[in-house]
């Protein structure tokens, strides 16, 4: 396993929680997850087709959710009654946490904004955890009033490495073939000497201290494939070694794009 999905864990105190006023029409009720999960289910479900790391969720998932924690939920109607937007929150002593926050567009975004900040009149202490980990404290005018925390979320393991290869999303063709000695102490299948080129993954031998272009553990090549850190960053670091040229190749053909999981498992 390899530590790979990050969060932003983002405080302000309820003296400092700035003006902030909704652009449109519409309103934001609030309820228990429990009575909202008819409403929100469908709704999930359409976002997370197009959410970064959105996961399908299973009706007994759903329920979990419900049953396992003391959320409420606040839901953004447009003027057509469509809800468009959602909150899901919990109240502990004087901290109001946002666990999730998805809106369809600009207006249920900035409805449900101001409904969390109506809040700081009643709560010293205002969260918001955000499973994307790019810094956005530009929500603020005055940024400095806010304080964010990266943490780590959830680690993730590659059990096929063939089948992950021929899977994975590349952004463009490589321009030269290059060759991965994989170590993995785990699953021998995944260990050995890797070529990747247009033609795709093969499998050329099984001694991962054999030459190579690059040579790397199985925790590393996480890393790089999800994103979390690109490939010459990594090999920069001493976690890996590899030929600058290769290297430089590769990393222009996989995503960069921090990785998000917008759950948990």
């Amino acid at each position: 396993m390899e530590q790979v999905f990050n969060k932003m864990v983002y405080t302000i105190a309820g003296k400092d929680v700035p003006a902030f006023r909704a652009q449109g029409d519409g309103t934001v009720t609030r309820q228990s997850l429990q009575l909202a999960l008819p409403v929100l289910k469908p709704l999930y479900a359409q976002l997370a087709e197009h959410l970064r790391g959105g996961m399908v969720r299973e009706d007994w998932w759903w329920e979990h959710l419900a049953l396992a924690s003391n959320w409420d939920a606040a839901l953004y109607q447009d003027d057509a009654g469509l809800v468009r937007g959602y909150l899901l929150y919990e109240r502990s002593g004087n901290t109001l946490t946002v666990q999730e926050w998805y809106a369809a567009d600009q207006t249920a975004w900035t409805h449900l904004m101001a409904f969390l900040l109506k809040h700081g009149n009643t709560f010293a202490t205002l969260e918001f955890a955000d499973q994307d980990s790019r810094y956005r404290g530009d929500w603020f005018p005055n940024p400095y009033v806010l304080k964010a925390a990266a943490e780590p979320f959830m680690m993730a393991r590659i059990v096929d490495l063939q089948d992950f290869f021929n899977r994975y999303p590349y952004t463009g063709q490589l321009a030269d073939p290059v060759t991965l000695a994989v170590t993995d102490d785990t699953l021998p299948a995944n260990q050995g000497v890797w070529r990747l080129s247009v033609a795709g993954a093969e499998k050329i031998g099984d001694d991962p201290a054999a030459e190579a272009d690059i040579s790397l553990s199985i925790q590393v090549l996480t890393k790089a494939l999800f994103g979390t850190q690109p490939l010459a960053a990594l090999v920069k670091s001493g976690r890996a070694d590899g030929d600058q040229d290769a290297v430089a190749r590769l990393d222009r053909v996989l995503h960069h794009e921090l990785p998000m999981l917008n759950d948990y498992f």
